[in-house]
C-alpha cells in the first residue's frame, strides 16, 4: 500500500496534453507503472526504463508528492535546473535535431504541460507565479516555438487556472459556488477551443498547425442568470445574461452599465429608508404587528425607541417591497430601444431588487418576502457585507459597524454619500459585467436567438421550491426538447437525486403541482423520466386519470455524446452538471488530494451515468461519484497509448 500514490499521479499526468501514441519502453514502462509493478519503493535497474524512472521521480520530488497528494502550497515553480539537467543529460541539443517532436518522450512533453498551466497554484495571489512560455523554454533550454511543433497551446488551461470567481453579496439562493464556476470555465473554454481548432482545420488558408486563439473564445450564454454570478466570473469576451424575472434582468442591466449610478441610488435609499416615513404614513407595518414579533428581541423590550425604530423600519421594507411588485407587474422589458424614462425604470427596480434581496431570511421560503427579515441588526450586517461601507476615519468606522443594535438611534444620523458604497467584490463583479448584453426573455427565445454561442442552463431545479417566477413541468419539458439533437454546445447544471424521487413530504409546493395536474397539465413522472428526457422524446400518457409525461421507450438512447461531471465539496451538495461534448481535455484526472485547489470534478459518458442508474435504483451520489473516477481511471488505462484523449 506504501506505494501506491505512484499510480495516481501517472493517471494524473496522462490527461495532460499533449495526446500522442505512446510505444515502446516508454509504454513499458507506463503500463508497469499503471499495473503497479513500479511503485514508488521500487529500485528500476532495467536499462530501458532508467530514462523515464528518473524523469518521473524527479517530477514527483519536485511536486513534493507523497501518499496525501500534491503539497502545492511548497512548490518552487522558477526551480527546473532538475528537468534541463535530465533533458540535457539524455537528449542534448545539436545542430542536428530538428524539433524535438519525434525525440522528446510523451512524458516530458506532458510534464512541460502540466508545469505551463499549474504554475501559479503555488501563490495565486503572487502574478509573477505564472509562467510565460518563453519563461519556460529558456529555463529548460529547448528551442523557440517548440510547443507549436508539438501541438500544444497552453493558453485555455492557464485561463481556466486563474481565480476569477466575481460575485456580489447577496441572500438569495441559488448562487454558484466557486467550485462550481470553475467547472462551468472549464467546460466553456473547452468549447471554445474545440469549436476554435474546427474552425482552423476548415480554412482553406491554414498550412501547419496553429494554436487557437482566446479571442476565438464563443459567446457565452447564461440563460437563467440570476445574479449573474457565473457570466461575471467565467470571464468570456462577449457575455449575454438573461431572466425572465423582471427585477432581476434590471438589476443586471444597472451593474452591467453604470455602477457610480448604482452606488447613487443606494446611498440615496439608505439616507431616506433610516430617517424618515417613506410611506407617508401609511400604516403597512403596525403596532399590533410589532407585538406579535417582539418576542424574539426579549432583551430591547421597554426600549420605546428601539420599538420604534424597529417599526418604522418594517414599514419601509413593506412599503419598498410593494412598490417594486406594483413597478415590475406585467412589465415587459425592452433593453434594446430604451427611452431615457425606460433607462430611469431599469435603475429604480434594479436598486429595489438588490435591496430586498440583501437580507437573510429568518425562515426558509425560497427567496420569499418575509417582514420580519428586516432589523437593526440585519440592516448593520447589510451596511457592513453588502454595501461595504468604508470610511477613512477609523474610529468613525467602527462607531458604525460595531454598534450596540440596542441604540437604534444611530441609525437616523448615519448618512451615506456614493463614494463610502465600495463593493469590494461588487467592483470586481460591475468589471466583469460591463457592456454585457441583458435580456428579458423565456428560456426557448434566448437559446433560438443565440444558437450561435455557447448555451450554459441552470434552470430552476427540477422537484424545487417554486422562485419568484414559477417555472413548471411542461417548461422544463420543453427546454429538454431543446437541448436534444443540436449544433451548438451547451452545458446544464441540475442537482443530483435518486430516479424513483417523484414528490416530497406534504408541502405548499406538493399541493401546487398536484391541482396543476388536476388543472389538465402534464406532470414528469419523476427523476427517472427526467434523465431519460435529456436523450429520448417525451409522449404524454394517462393514469388514473392523471396525465404525466413520460419518455418514449421505443427510442434508442445509445446514439448521444453527452457526459456527465460530479464534484468533491466540503459540504453534502449534490450538484452535477451536463455537456453535449467530451470535455475531458480542459478536466484532469482528479485524486484525494486535490479537492482544495479545484481539481474535484468526476466525468463520464452520460450513457454509463444511466445503466449504472438502471442497474441500481438506489446509487447515493457518492456511489455515482465513486463510478465516474473507476470509470475513467479504467479509460486511461485502456486507451492513452492511443494518443486519445483521456
Amino acid at each position: 500500500m506504501k506505494g501506491l500514490h505512484m499510480i495516481e499521479l501517472m493517471l494524473k499526468l496522462l490527461t495532460y496534453e499533449p495526446y500522442e501514441k505512446v510505444s515502446g519502453n516508454e509504454k513499458d514502462y507506463i503500463d508497469k507503472v499503471l499495473s503497479e509493478k513500479i511503485t514508488s519503493d521500487t529500485v528500476v535497474t532495467n536499462k530501458e526504463y532508467i530514462i523515464y524512472d528518473e524523469l518521473f521521480r524527479e517530477f514527483m520530488d519536485f511536486l513534493n508528492y507523497s501518499s496525501k497528494g500534491i503539497l502545492w502550497k511548497s512548490i518552487q515553480w522558477n526551480s527546473l535546473g532538475w528537468l534541463r539537467d535530465w533533458k540535457n543529460k539524455y537528449y542534448p541539443v545539436n545542430d542536428g535535431m530538428i524539433d524535438g517532436r519525434e525525440i522528446y518522450p510523451v512524458l516530458f512533453k506532458k510534464i512541460s504541460f502540466f508545469i505551463l498551466v499549474e504554475a501559479h497554484k503555488g501563490d495565486s495571489k503572487k502574478k509573477n507565479t505564472e509562467m510565460s512560455d518563453k519563461e519556460f523554454i529558456q529555463a529548460v533550454g529547448l528551442r523557440e516555438n517548440i510547443f507549436n511543433k508539438w501541438h500544444i497551446s497552453p493558453r485555455y488551461r492557464k485561463k481556466v487556472n486563474r481565480d476569477s470567481y466575481s460575485y456580489i453579496t447577496l441572500s438569495r439562493n441559488g448562487k454558484k459556488q466557486p467550485y462550481l464556476t470553475t467547472a462551468i470555465k472549464r467546460v466553456y473554454y473547452e468549447a471554445g477551443r474545440q469549436e476554435a481548432e474546427e474552425n482552423l482545420i476548415d480554412s482553406d488558408t491554414t498550412t501547419e498547425w496553429v494554436a487557437p486563439k482566446l479571442n476565438q473564445l464563443p459567446r457565452f450564454i447564461d440563460v437563467f442568470a440570476g445574479t449573474g454570478t457565473v457570466a461575471a466570473s467565467v470571464g468570456a469576451n462577449e457575455s449575454v445574461v438573461n431572466d425572465i424575472d423582471v427585477g432581476v434582468a434590471c438589476f443586471l442591466y444597472s451593474m452591467s452599465h453604470d455602477s457610480k449610478e448604482v452606488r447613487q441610488r443606494l446611498a440615496q435609499l439608505h439616507n431616506n429608508f433610516v430617517s424618515r416615513d417613506l410611506s407617508e404614513g401609511k400604516e403597512l407595518y403596525t403596532v399590533n404587528d410589532w407585538q406579535k414579533h417582539k418576542k424574539n428581541y426579549e432583551q430591547y423590550i421597554n426600549n420605546q425607541k428601539f420599538e420604534d425604530v424597529m417599526i418604522r423600519l418594517r414599514n419601509n421594507y413593506v412599503y419598498i417591497h410593494n412598490q417594486y411588485v406594483q413597478a415590475t407587474t406585467g412589465v415587459v422589458l425592452n433593453f434594446d430601444n430604451a427611452t431615457a424614462k425606460d433607462i430611469e425604470m431599469f435603475y429604480d427596480i434594479g436598486v429595489a431588487w438588490m435591496f430586498l434581496n440583501s437580507f437573510k431570511q429568518k425562515q426558509d421560503r425560497g427567496n420569499q418576502f418575509n417582514t420580519i427579515d428586516m432589523d437593526i441588526e440585519a440592516y448593520m450586517k447589510y451596511l457592513r457585507n453588502v454595501l461595504m461601507v468604508k470610511y477613512k476615519d477609523d474610529k468613525k468606522y467602527k462607531k458604525y459597524h460595531q454598534q450596540d443594535a440596542s441604540d437604534a438611534t444611530f441609525l437616523e444620523k448615519y448618512r451615506l454619500k456614493k463614494s463610502q458604497v465600495k463593493f469590494e467584490k461588487g467592483i470586481k463583479y460591475m468589471d466583469s459585467l460591463k457592456n454585457t448584453i441583458v435580456k428579458n426573455e423565456d428560456f426557448d427565445t434566448v437559446i433560438q436567438g443565440y444558437s450561435d454561442g455557447f448555451i450554459y442552463l441552470d434552470s430552476p431545479y427540477f422537484l424545487t421550491t417554486d422562485y419568484t417566477v414559477p417555472f413548471q413541468d411542461e417548461e422544463h419539458k420543453d427546454m429538454l426538447d431543446n437541448l436534444r439533437c443540436v449544433d451548438f454546445y451547451w452545458l446544464f447544471s441540475m442537482q443530483y437525486k435518486k430516479i424513483n424521487t417523484d414528490k416530497f413530504k406534504k408541502s405548499e409546493f406538493t399541493k401546487k403541482r398536484k391541482s396543476y395536474q388536476e388543472a389538465g397539465h402534464p406532470l414528469i413522472k419523476n427523476y427517472d423520466c427526467y434523465y431519460n428526457g435529456f436523450v429520448k422524446p417525451f409522449v404524454i400518457k394517462s393514469e388514473m386519470n392523471m396525465l404525466y409525461y413520460e419518455t418514449d421507450a421505443s427510442k434508442n438512447i445509445e446514439d448521444n455524446n453527452l457526459w456527465v461531471l460530479f464534484f468533491y465539496y466540503k459540504s453534502n451538495n449534490k450538484e452535477m452538471m451536463i455537456c453535449n461534448f467530451d470535455s475531458r481535455r480542459n478536466i484532469p484526472y482528479a485524486f484525494e488530494g486535490d479537492k482544495e485547489i479545484g481539481h474535484h470534478i468526476e466525468i463520464m459518458p452520460y450513457n454509463e451515468f444511466l445503466t449504472h442508474l438502471r442497474n441500481r435504483k438506489k446509487s447515493s451520489y457518492n456511489e455515482l461519484r465513486t463510478e465516474a473516477h473507476n470509470w475513467r481511471k479504467n479509460d486511461i488505462i485502456k486507451n492513452y497509448a492511443s494518443g486519445a484523449w483521456v
